[in-house]
């Protein structure tokens, strides 16, 4: 009886290092950088009303087959902020748009649905393949233990903290292809930070976890040339008016 009794505990953390299904809340900061140029007309007190960052929370519901990475509810629509300053008026746009990100890890496709001045645009393509450096470097978030790897995006470095005790290759927005899930990304030293809250392991995910279906469907290249016409038109419309300014923040 002794024996089968150190068995039977013997065998508990092994089941519980197998979980595979469950949910996690991230918190997500962005820095933001804004460059008004050496002759901005812009003072110093217009300038303080920026926001430096901004933080809100998303949530991630993932099993053995496919994952959705969504916005939680109390955290959609935009956020505006308006002030005067003499003649000058001041309108600054947060725009926190409703943004899904839907992958199946046995086809290795994602989905993403993107809300871009309320347009909704569906991106349909193979996962992005990432050259994943595993460092070596340890570190708990959450009472996981979390291994560093690093890569490169563009030009941008990238940071991601993985844990191998929840074996899905999964994380925020479209991170993925670690073996285990991310619990944390670091973009450019700190410029987006997401980092995982609260973890639950039992949450029932069966109906949460379905691919968006909704919006204008379009590849990459496309979604990407509608982004830069449409900023490129803003900033012409808005950039030169001599007693207005208007900053628009678009969040990704």
């Amino acid at each position: 009886m002794k024996s089968l009794i150190l068995i039977f505990l013997l065998t508990i953390p092994a089941i519980l290092l197998a979980q595979n299904s469950g949910s996690v809340v991230y918190e997500e900061k962005i820095q933001f950088k804004i460059d008004f140029g050496d002759d901005s007309p812009m003072d110093e007190e217009l300038k303080s009303m920026i926001p430096s960052s901004r933080s809100t929370q998303k949530a991630l519901y993932f099993n053995e087959e496919h994952s959705i990475f969504k916005n939680l509810d109390n955290n959609q629509g935009d956020e505006n902020i308006s002030n005067q300053s003499g003649n000058t008026d001041v309108q600054i746009i947060l725009n926190r748009p409703e943004n899904v990100v839907y992958q199946n890890f046995a086809s290795g496709k994602v989905v993403e649905k993107r809300d871009f001045m309320d347009r909704i645009f569906l991106i349909s393509d193979d996962a992005e393949k990432r050259a994943w450096k595993i460092t070596g470097e340890q570190k708990e978030i959450l009472g996981y233990l979390c291994q560093k790897a690093t890569t490169q995006r563009d030009s941008s470095a990238i940071e991601a903290w993985f844990t191998p005790q929840i074996p899905v290759s999964s994380g925020p927005a479209n991170y993925g292809g670690l073996p285990g899930l991310i619990l944390e990304t670091n973009r450019d030293a700190g410029e987006a930070v997401v980092t995982a809250i609260k973890i639950d392991l039992s949450a029932d995910v069966t109906n949460v976890i379905t691919p968006p279906v909704k919006g204008k469907k379009v590849n990459r290249e496309q979604f990407v040339k509608i982004q830069e016409e449409k900023m490129k038109e803003m900033q012409e419309q808005y950039g030169g008016s001599g007693n207005g300014t208007r900053v628009f923040i678009q969040r990704n």
